[in-house]
């Protein structure tokens, strides 16, 4: 029986996870990831967890239908609070929620991630906090990659547990647009400062003319942001 067909957004997370003894899916939704990794042989075997009974109940549905029942176990709860130490969860994924909401779910584990060896994580908002958050936590080596899905550019983020790593400090650019990213420009890079640009160029518009010493601020920090990013094309 054929797979899922995974989005261009789950694909890239899937193709950089490989031979894992046992991968966490937290905000699994319909399981799509999992089962293609189990079925792959990626990894041998993976929990999938959610905070909410509809989409578990969908995940069911799919382990169910791909005869899955005996590599993916399906669990309720929030965040990382569904995984224990004695699961030796070596893969974790959290995709698709909020960046400060991915923060939090980190923060409020950090024993669970640094026993881990590999975390990918697909923000969907506040990625630029994010990515602050997770420098200046000091878990690991940071890598960004992109994937364009539906017009939409989506940041994938893959984090090695390094017990040594250190503290780091970003730029406002570097925390905009990603240092990882700076530095290897991947395929699709230029579209990606084109679409930060635009974004800032918005926001430009939207707060000339403010008066008060706050939206001045604003104003000023955004037309700094914007000379900066353009000086990366």
């Amino acid at each position: 029986m054929l797979k899922p067909t995974l989005t261009p957004r789950l694909k890239t997370i899937a193709e950089l996870i490989d031979n894992s003894e046992k991968m966490a899916d937290i905000g699994t939704d319909h399981a799509y990831l999992p089962v293609c990794l189990t079925d792959c042989g990626k990894c041998k075997t993976a929990i999938a967890s959610d905070i909410r009974t509809g989409p578990l109940e969908r995940a069911n549905a799919t382990v169910k239908k791909y005869n899955m029942n005996g590599l993916i176990e399906l669990r309720f709860g929030a965040g990382l609070e569904t995984i224990t130490k004695d699961d030796n969860v070596d893969t974790i994924v959290i995709a698709g929620m909020g960046g400060l909401v991915i923060s939090d779910i980190i923060n409020s584990s950090k024993e669970i991630v640094k026993a881990a060896k590999h975390v990918i994580l697909q923000p969907m908002t506040m990625v630029p906090e994010l990515r602050t958050y997770l420098y200046s936590a000091a878990l690991g080596t940071i890598d960004e990659y992109l994937a364009f899905e539906n017009e939409k550019i989506y940041n994938i983020i893959s984090l090695k547990i390094n017990p040594n790593a250190k503290p780091t400090e970003l730029t406002d650019a570097e925390a905009l647009v990603g240092r990882s990213l700076i530095e290897s420009r991947p395929n699709g890079f230029d579209k990606y400062l084109k679409s930060l640009v635009h974004k800032l160029e918005n926001q430009i518009s939207g707060l000339s003319g403010g008066t008060t010493s706050d939206a001045k601020e604003k104003l000023k920090k955004a037309k700094t942001m914007l000379h900066e990013i353009k000086n990366l094309y």
